[in-house]
């Protein structure tokens, strides 16, 4: 069923540009509150994930084990605009 929600799940919004927006929504939110930068953690294999970031200006930082369950996770930063 097209444009329709089945068992609570949306039809796939990839390639949309829905992704996109929101990050950017939300790195404009944290520069609106003083902070100078805005920083998140990805599963490093989630290749998708982290060519996404990339893609929006994040720089990978570091990759070390997770804390808890010892997977692969890389540190990701972004600088923000004044």
């Amino acid at each position: 069923m097209t444009g329709s929600t089945i068992s609570g799940w949306l039809p796939p919004a990839r390639g949309s540009g829905i992704a996109g927006a929101l990050l950017g929504r939300c790195e404009r939110e944290i520069g609106s509150r003083g902070h100078t930068f805005a920083g998140l953690r990805v599963v490093s294999c989630n290749s998708k994930a982290l060519r996404f970031y990339l893609a929006h200006g994040w720089t990978a930082i570091e990759s070390y084990p997770h804390e808890v369950y010892g997977i692969a996770m890389t540190e990701m930063r972004k600088e923000l605009g004044p």
